[in-house]
């Protein structure tokens, strides 16, 4: 009898540390979705002026989209995704540092901007084939390894308006957008808006 205690005994122990070591690697291996924005490094719209649009003709105004926080409506704004964003034509922007100096473009003189630095801002672009704005958010470096694929998922909670000077509104569409390895360098998101 006491061989059979030994025994269940035994087991009990290495089944406890067995779930124990699993429990550990789960906890290793997930990511706080608050953490995510942090984790990540994106290029801004002071990078992709300076390095894509040198030496292109400028068609119009150079219009910057931008966001003071990461976050997701459903988590107050929180979280891994977009909750709001808003524009500015570069010829308005407001001289505060960090100031970059914008390649001439072609029809148009050299001067100096400045693109806030919090959150994240890009640039309004158009895609004649389908005759649709869109925003990139480009990667700046590679995803961290320890990052998985599915907690990169991009999240917008709600629709919400990107509102241009013209009077014209554009919207961001609810959605999960997925990361695309082909945008830039280092992969990225595309969000078209109607």
């Amino acid at each position: 009898m006491s061989k059979i205690k030994l025994g269940l005994v035994t087991l009990f122990i290495v089944t406890i540390a067995f779930i124990s070591c699993s429990k550990d690697s789960d906890s290793a291996t997930s990511i706080d979705e608050n953490s995510i924005a942090g984790r990540l490094k994106f290029l801004n719209a002071n990078d992709r002026i300076s390095t894509s649009l040198a030496g292109k003709k400028a068609e119009g105004d150079i219009i910057i989209v931008q966001w003071d926080e990461w976050g997701r409506a459903s988590k107050n704004c929180g979280g891994w995704g977009l909750c709001n964003a808003e524009w500015f034509p570069i010829e308005e922007a407001p001289i505060d540092p960090p100031i970059i100096e914008v390649p001439e473009l072609e029809g148009k003189s050299s001067k100096q901007y400045s693109v806030p630095q919090n959150g994240g801002s890009t640039i309004l672009e158009f895609d004649a084939k389908t005759n649709k704005h869109y925003i990139d958010i480009l990667l700046a470096e590679s995803v961290p390894s320890d990052i998985p694929g599915s907690a990169i998922t991009f999240k917008i909670d709600k629709d919400f308006s990107l509102n241009l000077k013209s009077g014209k509104n554009l919207v961001f569409h609810s959605g999960n957008y997925t990361y695309d390895k082909s945008l830039g360098d280092f992969g990225g998101y595309r969000i078209y808006l109607d």
